[in-house]
């Protein structure tokens, strides 16, 4: 039985491998048969060929469709070029057309392969033309005079020279091949169909191979995929194995280039898009990742090693995305992709001249890159280029080259943590851009006004240091959604309300702002999600107006950005609030929390305030409070030891030197909800610990780490029943593992660090303790420090 469905289907793994028990033993049957004696190779109607059509033709129709839509757009927004265009529209139309036939049948044979290929290259120069007219135009009616000199030249031999003759006769000779072989009769040709499926029936019948049949089906969902989501899915190819993907930059690479642009609409930003596209193929199985509890965001994903096959597999056979990984010199010279992800060149030489001779590249990713040198000035040889991730680039003398304002197409664009001391003039013309990452550690120095005409962004993150003559205007960029390392120094802000409060759209905020007193809450961005403070050196509690930003999910305080010594969270305030973070305000010494606050606070993370003398009683009321870190507090500092005094529902604590002399487990082995509890840095200043019997029912990670003082550790049988990873570490004065450790049967992971080889010695095979942990299945040791014996 074969699966059939919607492109959309929902396919769970467990179902299909009961429908298609024999699949993968038919497709292996497939591929060893005698191709050359056989009528049916020759016409190339085998099933997994049919699928690998299957899926050019859904990647396919949508660049024929968003060729269809820039035709439109050409021929509404110009006159005069209407009738070069008419004919165009026209021929497209007719592939269009073919298209959607050929896809309806779910057909291929070698001649409708070979001309799906060519509709493919035609379809993509000719969007290429188009958009660059578009964008060259646009450029000479830059109010800019300096770019409206550069772009008029641009405009003017573009315009003499832009004949789509060329084009047009590539489509038209692709529909005359249509017809002259008989295309399309091939597509309607049911006979074949059915000498096909009688073939299916014979191979399923004389094959089983069981053990395979999981990776068919996998392949055979991803053949099920919408077309955006199949695009989607593709890209995941660029990345090495193992790889954490983080889904904000991914989130921009999709929309860089597109593929998310089917379902755009008003309010809804590009985080958000993806956010959707990312739990549709976790539902399907073919992506590792869950949403962060504390955002309610997918943060990173990853492929598990058989979807990762099967997405390498599709990405080489749809020609998606090709990769270079410089430490397994699996170097494919030259680049025929459009796409190219080159991985792990550390402190190397990359001449993408050598190794890129593609002039239609579209995307050049460096990933996991780190001071790898750009040797070339590539940017007048690929022009076409939508996304470029540079990250970790040591450009020569830190300047970037001029000429990649030549890259008028360009929306992805990131210099994160490159060498770079100087921007060009020239990136004026990058008007396109919806995401720029500066993110650099040294001092940068940009052209005045260098932004005022990239109104498309949506990310902008600064440099975290500006050249002092650097003056930023910021007025034109309505549709940021991220702002992050803006400085009042090198930006105009009249009154505090004269540059971010008017971003409707603004949903991430990072200031480092020097403000004694913050704006009225009317005056910030309506939609504010994220707000991160840091240098501002507020006088005035911040709380009043913060907690009056309904949508606030998240908040951050910085080191000194706020210098008062009370602050106050009112009863019904931060009806939206996920996580709070304070770090770093060495004057705050009283906090107040009155009932009612921050009913969803789920995370509570405070670090380095010194003068701060105790959690507020009121938090235990805040019943949604999973995790709580506290860490590097001052003298006056006291955590409550105390039932009752923690949230009920903590699953994880965090401390760190909080010098407690009295032994915290009696007090938190009573919290039922604790899974995760790490005890770091002389968190305990005690000598003895005793986990008592039924105590931590549901905890299953442990981590105790430079407890200094420490000296007995007891553990009672019945104890962390759950327990499946402990880690300790330079606890130097600990005489050994306690001997119940044996009870705990549910262990799988132990990890022992800096201790001296006298633990290992004890603890190995053969050793005198060795019986406490003889039933765990990894026992690690880790010593960089001197044997403590």
């Amino acid at each position: 039985m074969a699966i059939t469905g919607h492109p959309g289907a929902y396919l769970h793994v467990e179902e299909a491998i009961l429908l298609e028990t024999l699949q993968l033993a038919f497709d292996l049957c497939l591929v060893i048969s005698k191709r050359g004696h056989d009528p049916i190779w020759d016409l190339g109607l085998v099933k997994a060929d049919q699928k690998i059509l299957a899926g050019f033709l859904v990647t396919k129709f949508m660049h024929i469709e968003r060729l269809w839509n820039l035709l439109v757009r050409v021929t509404e927004r110009f006159q005069g070029v209407e009738e070069q265009f008419e004919g165009l529209k026209s021929d497209v139309k007719k592939l269009r057309c073919f298209l959607k036939d050929a896809d309806a049948k779910k057909h291929t044979s070698a001649m409708v392969k070979e001309t799906i290929k060519e509709i493919n290259e035609v379809v993509l120069d000719a969007e290429d033309i188009i958009e660059t007219f578009l964008l060259k135009k646009e450029l000479g009616e830059s109010s800019s005079s300096s770019v409206k000199r550069f772009a008029y030249a641009s405009v003017k031999s573009m315009v003499l020279g832009f004949d789509m003759k060329t084009i047009s006769k590539r489509i038209s000779k692709v529909i005359l091949d249509m017809q002259k072989f008989g295309v399309q009769n091939a597509i309607v040709n049911e006979e074949d169909m059915k000498s096909l499926q009688l073939r299916e029936r014979k191979m399923r019948e004389m094959f089983c191979i069981v053990g395979a049949k999981v990776y068919s089906v996998l392949y055979l969902s991803s053949e099920e995929l919408p077309a955006y989501l199949k695009q989607c899915f593709l890209y995941l190819a660029s990345f090495p194995r193992g790889y954490k993907i983080d889904v904000e930059t991914l989130s921009y690479y999709w929309a860089a280039e597109g593929i998310l642009m089917p379902m755009y609409f008003d309010g809804v930003s590009i985080r958000h898009i993806a956010d959707i596209c990312i739990e549709e193929l976790v539902k399907r199985h073919m992506v590792i990742s869950e949403r962060d509890v504390k955002t309610f965001r997918f943060e990173t994903l990853q492929l598990h090693d058989m979807m990762r096959e099967v997405c390498l597999r599709k990405a080489e056979e749809e020609n998606f995305v090709q990769t270079i990984d410089t430490s397994t010199a699996n170097s494919k010279s030259p680049c025929k992709s459009s796409r190219l992800a080159v991985v792990r060149c550390y402190e190397e030489t990359f001449s993408v001249d050598t190794e890129v001779k593609n002039p239609s590249l579209r995307t050049l990713l460096f990933i996991k890159c780190s001071r790898w040198k750009e040797t070339s000035l590539f940017f007048t040889r690929h022009k076409l280029m939508r996304v470029l991730d540079l990250s970790g680039v040591e450009f020569e003398g830190g300047k970037v080259p001029s000429s990649i304002g030549k890259l008028i197409h360009l929306r992805y664009l990131s210099l994160y943590e490159a060498h770079v001391t100087q921007l060009p003039s020239s990136m004026r013309n990058l008007k396109k851009l919806l995401y720029l990452n500066l993110d650099v550690y040294v001092e940068v120095y940009m052209p005045n006004n260098i932004l005022n005409d990239m109104r498309e962004l949506t990310f902008l993150c600064l440099p975290k240091r500006l050249h002092v003559k650097t003056k930023l205007e910021l007025e034109n960029l309505v549709k940021l959604e991220t702002l992050k390392n803006f400085c009042t120094e090198h930006g105009r802000v009249t009154d505090l309300q004269g540059f971010v409060w008017d971003f409707v759209n603004l949903k991430q905020l990072k200031l480092e702002i020097y403000m004694p007193r913050l704006p009225d809450a009317q005056c910030f961005p309506c939609h504010l999600t994220t707000i991160e403070l840091t240098y501002c050196c507020l006088k005035e509690d911040p709380m009043p107006i913060l907690e009056k930003l309904l949508h606030l999910k998240e908040i951050c305080l910085g080191g000194t950005s706020f210098c008062g010594r009370r602050m106050v969270c009112s009863r019904d305030g931060f009806p939206q609030l996920h996580k709070l973070q304070f770090r770093g305000l060495e004057e705050w010494e009283e906090w107040i929390v009155e009932e009612g606050s921050m009913p969803l606070l789920h995370t509570l993370d405070i670090g380095s305030c010194k003068k701060l003398k105790e959690l507020p009683y009121m938090l235990r009321f805040i019943t949604n409070l999973e995790d709580l870190s506290v860490h590097d507090m001052g003298d006056e500092f006291n955590l409550r030891l105390s039932e009752g005094y923690f949230p009920s529902h903590l699953t994880t604590i965090s401390l760190s030197g909080c010098c407690l002399t009295e032994d915290p487990m009696p007090i938190l082995e009573k919290l039922l909800q604790l899974k995760e509890v790490i005890l770091k840095n002389n968190s305990f200043c005690g000598r003895r610990m005793v986990c008592s019997r039924d105590g931590f029912p549901q905890l299953q990670k442990l981590q105790l780490e430079g407890l200094e003082e420490w000296e007995e550790w007891i553990i009672e049988e019945g104890s962390m029943p759950l327990l499946h990873t402990l880690r300790f570490g330079r606890c130097l004065k600990l005489k050994e593992l306690p001997d119940g450790l044996r009870f705990i049967t549910s262990l799988k992971s132990l990890i022992c660090h800096d201790m001296g080889k006298r633990w290992e010695k004890r603890l190995s095979d053969g050793g005198e303790a060795y019986y406490k942990v003889q039933h765990i299945p990894s026992v690690q040791f880790d010593d960089s420090e001197p044997d403590s014996s």
